[in-house]
């Protein structure tokens, strides 16, 4: 979220991240839905 939050493209984030953008909106929409802060995001993608 703090990528996304400081307007890094979802291309850059995925490449940061080795995930596919679809991933990226995925995790950002469900985010953004269940009001989840950074931190907990961070461990989330750590896991997929």
């Amino acid at each position: 979220m703090e990528l996304h939050n400081e307007g890094i493209s979802l291309r850059g984030i995925a490449a940061s991240t080795g995930n596919s953008r679809q991933k990226v909106t995925e995790i950002i929409c469900l985010a953004e839905r269940n009001n989840i802060w950074c931190q907990a995001l961070v461990e989330i993608c750590r896991n997929i």
